[in-house]
C-alpha cells in the first residue's frame, strides 16, 4: 500500500530510497504494528483469535506475519480473557433462565472470536463462579 502510493509520486529509485529510509527508521516494520494491534484487540477490545486475524486482515498484515502472531497466542491466556468477559456480562443475564444465559454469553464470545471449545469452558466457569443463572424471584 505504502510503496503504490510511492510509486505514484516517485520513479522507481526515488521510491526505493525513500521506503529504505523509513524502514531504517522503524517506520515501515509490519511485524511491529501487528503486534501492536493485537494487544489492542485482546486487552482493550476483548477480541479472541479469529475476530484478531479480521482485524489484522483489514490492515492488510501479510498472512505469514498474522499466522505466527496468532500461533504464539497461549490457549490458557485466552480461556482466562473470555473467562473475564464472561464474569463481566454474567450479572447482566443473572436473571434470566440458565439455558437463556448461556446463549446470550455464549454468543456475546463468540462474536467477539473466540472459538467454541474456549466459549463453552469460559461461559461454564463464568456461571458456575456467578452461583447459576437461574431464575430468580422476589417477594414484593
Amino acid at each position: 500500500m505504502l510503496r503504490a502510493a510511492l510509486d505514484e509520486g516517485l520513479d522507481a529509485h526515488q521510491a526505493n530510497d525513500v521506503l529504505e529510509q523509513l524502514r531504517s527508521w522503524g517506520y515501515v516494520d509490519d511485524a511491529s504494528l501487528a503486534e501492536q494491534l493485537l494487544v489492542k484487540a485482546q486487552s482493550r477490545k476483548g477480541q479472541g483469535r479469529e475476530a484478531a486475524r479480521r482485524t489484522l486482515g483489514e490492515r492488510l498484515i501479510r498472512a505469514d506475519i498474522v499466522d505466527q502472531l496468532l500461533a504464539d497466542i497461549d490457549d490458557a491466556d485466552e480461556l482466562e480473557r473470555a473467562v473475564q468477559l464472561a464474569r463481566r456480562r454474567a450479572p447482566q443475564v443473572a436473571s434470566l433462565g440458565t439455558e437463556v444465559a448461556h446463549r446470550r454469553l455464549s454468543g456475546f464470545l463468540a462474536r467477539r472470536g473466540y472459538s467454541g471449545v474456549i466459549v463453552r469452558q469460559a461461559v461454564d466457569r463464568a456461571l458456575a463462579e456467578s452461583g447459576g443463572s437461574g431464575v430468580r424471584f422476589t417477594t414484593t
